[in-house]
């Protein structure tokens, strides 16, 4: 399997014919639809033999040379039209899936950000997890300094994984981003009633709040993973790599010398940011897709950074799009065996990434709950 650099001049039929194989095979492995456009500099995942490596092409190492199994969980917002297809497309290449995310209220109840019938339409896969946030940092100050308001909501959560069949809890980083001790103390008192019931907890983790901090190492011991989400942490005020390697590396490392390593999982991004130009303050999300059909509209090239290992595009005087391709995304699922690290959590815009999960499952085995 190699990663494929589009040139210009380049179309599906030439692409084929130097890998030797059909433009329907590269079409369906790369989600390209029934009327793909191709970009100078577009990355494509190209299911080849070829052993020698070129300029144009990255060979990828072979399944064998990585540690295995690895944990794969996702996250997003989606439909059920999109879940489906989202479970679809993964292939078996899911351990866990949060469809939609739920709300902590100041009652102590969990209300659902989406639509809530996406669970019970993929719940037979025994992959969906519940999801719990809070972007009130009122409400979250009430919920978690009170112990009696605590305890109800860890009763909510309780009911709510046993009443929808659910095998597990993530704390999304809105929640963690709270005081550091006081987040370890509801870490453990959940544990307390999830654990014994074999319900296992993960918690998000942004590094601005906990790195270096003696808390970290103190909660990697309370839960039973960590996502560390090490991209999209600034504020964007200026174009710039959503996950650059070297800070998710410099990240990953300082957890891997404070939590076990079998705990451990990279938070990684499956979409883009684009700035609008002149102003360059906005960064609105993009999907994938949409960063290429942009650059596809405005006849732009897809450049790669080989420093941040991630992929970008300028449209003079209209946008500047920074978005993690699959050759920014291979790059980085390199510190899973690097680091030995449990596996990796997907933040996912949309479902528009097939050549992640067919690169995914050429990398690694994957641990099924």
């Amino acid at each position: 399997m190699i990663i494929y650099v589009v040139k210009s001049g380049d179309s599906l039929y030439t692409i084929s014919e130097k890998f030797g194989m059909t433009t329907g095979k590269i079409t369906a492995v790369n989600g390209l639809g029934t009327h793909p456009y191709l970009v100078a500099g577009q990355a494509l995942l190209i299911p080849s033999h070829i052993t020698e490596q070129g300029n144009d092409h990255i060979i990828l190492l072979p399944k064998e040379t990585y540690h295995a199994p690895i944990s794969v969980y996702a996250e997003a917002v989606l439909s059920t039209f999109s879940a489906e297809n989202l479970v679809r497309e993964a292939g078996g290449c899911l351990t866990g899936l949060a469809p939609i995310g739920f709300e902590v209220k100041a009652d102590c109840n969990l209300v659902p950000v989406g639509d809530e019938e996406v669970i019970s339409k993929i719940r037979e896969e025994n992959i969906v997890f519940l999801h719990i946030m809070c972007k009130d940092t009122s409400v979250l100050s009430d919920v978690l300094t009170d112990e009696d308001k605590q305890w109800a909501l860890i009763q909510n959560i309780l009911k709510f994984i046993m009443e929808r069949g659910l095998w597990g809890l993530k704390i999304d980083s809105s929640i963690t981003c709270f005081a550091p001790p006081v987040v370890v103390r509801f870490a453990r008192n959940i544990m307390k009633v999830l654990q014994p019931l074999k319900i296992p907890v993960i918690a998000e983790l942004e590094p601005v709040f906990w790195h270096g901090t003696y808390s970290l190492a103190t909660i990697g011991n309370v839960v039973d993973m960590i996502i560390i989400k090490a991209y999209d942490l600034k504020h964007h005020p200026t174009p710039n790599a959503l996950a650059p390697l070297d800070f998710s590396e410099e990240i990953i490392s300082d957890a891997a010398s404070m939590i076990p390593t079998h705990k451990l999982l990279l938070g990684l991004p499956v979409y883009g940011r684009c700035w609008q130009i002149p102003d360059g303050k906005h960064a609105a999300i993009i999907s994938i897709n949409a960063a290429l059909a942009a650059a596809a509209r405005n006849n732009a090239v897809v450049k790669f950074d080989n420093t941040l290992q991630s992929a970008y595009l300028n449209i003079p005087d209209q946008q500047t799009i920074w978005f993690e391709d699959i050759r920014s995304i291979y790059s980085k699922l390199q510190l899973i065996p690097k680091y030995k690290l449990r596996g990796v959590s997907l933040d996912l815009y949309e479902y528009d990434a097939p050549a992640m999960w067919k690169l995914l499952s050429g990398m690694f085995d994957i641990e099924k709950m």
